[in-house]
């Protein structure tokens, strides 16, 4: 582009920057815009530092000093792939268009400036390879948690560069309405029709710029048809690939029209180039000229005009349907609580509530991420959001939710326990959250306000509008522990131990406290209308039972049955080992037909992405006869395309049920089962029946969120993204009432203190690449410890994969021969300039 003619320079920006592809998807994410920088500068400089326009060097250092804006653009990581394939196709452009010689010299500066870029980068691409430790690939790989994505992949909408799902909403795009208008329906298409139309305008004799087309052309139809995805007739190329390793980073493929918009624009620019070069012609009619001319003018009128909301503003959106406005000024209060935060001489970890429930926030006077938290202060800021390619352990989400209830209940005990475990003595509220928000679970910040102000050692220390800041007494270290089966211990489980006491995840330990947890009662043995578990513990230590998040003291086991909930008994039998056996009595059922005596009812399309579906045979649901279960009688549920369903309301009043069914599956998707709950309208969150070609019992246990005013079972087979047919059949499904399901713990006290071992922990999050002396634990299911001996030092050091550190050391040595080149060649040139100026005045 920097080598063509101002006009078609002009154009290729125009149409770049004005399309409609800007309209919507970068409308909605800021990160593309990075993106879209990235994708057409970086080989624009390559191409220029290979033709000759700009210094080798130049080119090596706009790399290095773009890398924060790379790493910008890897929170969307799919995105640095059109990137990535610009910069290696950018020697052939230059090729192409300057000849071989331009070529080869674009080839040995993209190879220098991407390693120095890839050096520059390390600060953000080492982390990077940690994170991907925890990429939620299994979630972000199913191709029905994206799937919906894809309503408007059409072939139509991806070549006027709009397929993004919003669309059609007027929450995200009020001004997406004008476009049914006449003029703007034939406007949009003028884009693609002047890109492809170059094709019929070049010469036979411009080899250069009729190669530079057709490739832009084939590369740009390609996108077009992968774009559409798991949808015809995309789905001939995507699904194969989607099927690959690391696959799951092509998941929705309409992001991908970014790089057909530059290929536009690329196209366009060719063609104008074409047009202006036969105007400067000598002989060409003067009619002829003019009629270009308003042809050209037109064109251009009607490309600007279909992305109209970016010059006129529309793009960034004014308050709508209870979302605050998109013109955004971050509020002084914030930048005065960071201020005193970060003044203070002592810079101790915050936890922010109220706790997110998704990673998008409902503020007064904004809505989005809180990327803008952890920037502002430079203590360690606890955030955790549970969604993105790299979301919040478990474990941290568990712990921050636990805290967040334990103090609108007033467990001040259990509040406290749990911001030790998460080494966080303060905590921001953020005042300036709308709760409640709609259809969404956010804790109200005055009552998380007014419960820190009833806490014991809870002390406000500052206040900026809406923001308070609370500090709380905490103990320096832990030193006493208990061990724990788990490596994903309920921190609720700490409020059953004396003060200061850290779970650690181990076997048990002769002479420390023993913590077992009861499996989850979905996992229990039925056994006529009850369920029952067993569990072995050890002999030598004396246990209670107790109820997690219950004021109700822990109950001791022994040979006499003991309730310790509503329908819930225990009872001991000795010996070398002590076996103990928990007994649940079930409610009323809430199913009238489990056993399919006859249908739920017609099949239904719970994916409805084709038309007619169960019409043209791609769904189907019937009741037959099944060996191999009692009864004898299942639903039988198969799906080629889409999402076959059947439900059944539940006699539901109120609180908690066990789900149970017998479940097996043929071919496909794996089973999938939805409790829908009616009011906050979503699936209740339970487990997931793992199917197999047997027969398998699945049980779960339903929680039914607060405001739910009815409940309909849903039971599933899913189409398989990659062809073929899912069949996957049910049978006796129950569903029982519980009294209540609750979380239950066995607390052992030794019989005999023993003090063999020390704990030494550490504030850092758990990691194996800690290192130290001693045995490395998981403390409170969060953190690092190690058991060693009485007066055995311990000294926590990181010490990464091997892999990492000697990338890291190759890095820090490339970085510095980069720089000294860098350098010598800047003062090589400065001397070359010396010596010309001083021969040149010589006589």
């Amino acid at each position: 582009a920097l080598r063509l003619q101002p006009a078609p320079a002009a154009a290729g920006a125009l149409v770049y920057l004005f399309n409609p592809y800007t309209v919507s998807e970068v409308g909605i994410n800021a990160v593309y815009i990075a993106a879209m920088v990235l994708l057409a500068g970086l080989p624009a400089i390559l191409i220029a530092a290979g033709s000759s326009l700009i210094r080798p060097r130049t080119a090596v250092v706009i790399f290095v000093l773009s890398a924060p804006l790379v790493g910008y653009a890897y929170a969307n990581p799919p995105l640095l792939a059109p990137i990535a394939l610009c910069c290696l196709l950018s020697p052939a452009a230059a090729r192409s268009r300057f000849g071989s010689l331009a070529g080869r010299r674009t080839l040995a500066v993209a190879a220098v400036a991407s390693l120095a870029l890839f050096v520059a980068s390390a600060y953000w691409w080492v982390p990077a390879l940690e994170e991907l430790r925890v990429v939620a690939s299994q979630t972000l790989s199913a191709p029905g948690a994206w799937s919906w994505t894809e309503i408007r992949a059409t072939v139509a909408n991806d070549l006027w560069l709009n397929a993004f799902w919003g669309w059609k909403y007027p929450l995200y795009f009020p001004y997406a309405h004008v476009y049914s208008a006449w003029w703007l329906q034939a406007a949009k298409y003028v884009l693609p029709l002047a890109a492809f139309g170059g094709l019929f305008a070049v010469r036979a004799a411009d080899r250069a710029r009729a190669e530079l087309l057709a490739a832009g052309a084939l590369i740009a139809l390609v996108i077009v048809f992968v774009a559409t995805g798991t949808r015809t007739p995309g789905s001939v190329v995507f699904d194969p690939l989607y099927s690959l390793p690391l696959g799951w980073l092509l998941r929705e493929p309409g992001r991908f029209l970014m790089l057909v918009a530059l290929l536009y624009a690329l196209m366009v620019a060719i063609g104008v180039g074409i047009l202006t070069r036969d105007w400067q012609e000598p002989g060409s009619a003067g009619r002829a000229r003019r009629r270009r001319l308003i042809g050209a003018t037109v064109v251009g009128a009607a490309i600007v005009a279909a992305a109209f909301p970016l010059y006129t503003g529309a793009l960034v959106r004014g308050a709508r349907q209870g979302f605050p406005s998109e013109h955004v000024t971050l509020p002084r209060y914030w930048t005065q609580m960071a201020a005193y935060a970060n003044a203070a001489p002592a810079q101790r970890s915050i936890l922010v509530l109220p706790a997110d429930d998704f990673y998008q926030m409902p503020y007064r006077w904004y809505y989005g991420s809180d990327g803008f938290i952890p920037n502002l202060f430079s203590a360690h800021v606890v955030v955790p959001a549970g969604q993105g390619y790299t979301p919040s352990s478990a474990e941290l989400l568990t712990a921050t939710r636990l805290e967040q209830n334990s103090l609108l209940s007033h467990n001040w005990r259990l509040a406290a326990r749990v911001l030790e475990a998460l080494g966080t003595p303060r905590v921001l509220v953020r005042g300036d959250i709308e709760a409640p928000f709609r259809k969404r679970r956010i804790a109200s910040p005055a009552r998380l306000a007014q419960a820190l102000a009833q806490m014991p050692g809870a002390v406000l220390i500052h206040r900026d509008g809406p923001l308070q800041l609370w500090a709380v007494s905490q103990r320096a270290h832990h030193q006493p522990f208990a061990t724990v089966d788990s490596e994903t211990p309920h921190l609720g489980s700490l409020a059953l131990l004396p003060a200061g006491t850290a779970l650690v995840s181990s076997g048990p330990l002769a002479g420390h406290t023993s913590v077992e947890q009861v499996p989850p009662l979905g996992s229990w043995t039925a056994r006529g209308v009850a369920r029952v578990t067993t569990m072995t513990v050890g002999a030598g230590w004396r246990w209670r039972l107790a109820v997690l998040g219950s004021r109700r003291p822990p109950e001791a086991v022994g040979r006499a049955p003991v309730t310790v909930a509503p329908g819930l008994t225990a009872v001991a039998h000795g010996g070398s080992r002590t076996t103990i056996v928990l007994r649940a009595r079930l409610g009323e059922p809430l199913l009238s037909d489990g056993n399919f005596t006859r249908p739920w009812g017609a099949v239904g399309d719970c994916n409805a992405l084709h038309r007619d579906a169960a019409a043209r045979g791609l769904i189907k649901a019937q009741v037959a006869r099944s060996s191999g279960i009692s009864g004898g009688r299942a639903v039988i549920l198969r799906a080629t395309a889409d999402s076959a369903c059947v439900t059944h309301v539940l006699r539901w009043r109120h609180g908690d049920l066990l789900l149970s069914a017998t479940v097996r599956h043929l071919s496909g998707s794996q089973p999938r089962v939805c409790v829908w709950e009616v009011g906050p309208d979503r699936c209740a969150a339970i487990t997931q029946p793992a199917g197999t070609r047997r027969w398998s019992r699945y049980q779960a246990v339903v929680k039914p969120a607060r405001g739910t005013r009815r409940l309909v079972l849903f039971l599933y087979a899913d189409a398989p993204a990659l062809g073929g047919a899912t069949v996957n059949e049910y049978a006796q499904v129950r569903a029982a009432s519980l009294a209540r399901a609750p979380v239950l713990v066995l607390v052992g006290a030794p019989q005999a203190r023993s003090d063999g071992e020390r704990l030494t922990t550490s504030p850092d999050g758990y990691s194996s690449a800690w290192r130290a002396r001693g045995r490395h634990v998981i403390v409170d299911g969060l953190r690092n410890g190690w058991l060693a001996k009485p007066g055995v030092m311990v000294t926590p050091h990181y010490l990464p994969s091997a892999v990492i550190s000697i990338t890291q050391i190759v890095s820090l040595g490339f970085v510095t021969v980069v720089l000294g080149w860098v350098a010598l060649m800047t003062l090589a040139e400065c001397a070359g300039r010396r010596r010309r100026s001083r021969s040149a005045v010589r006589p």
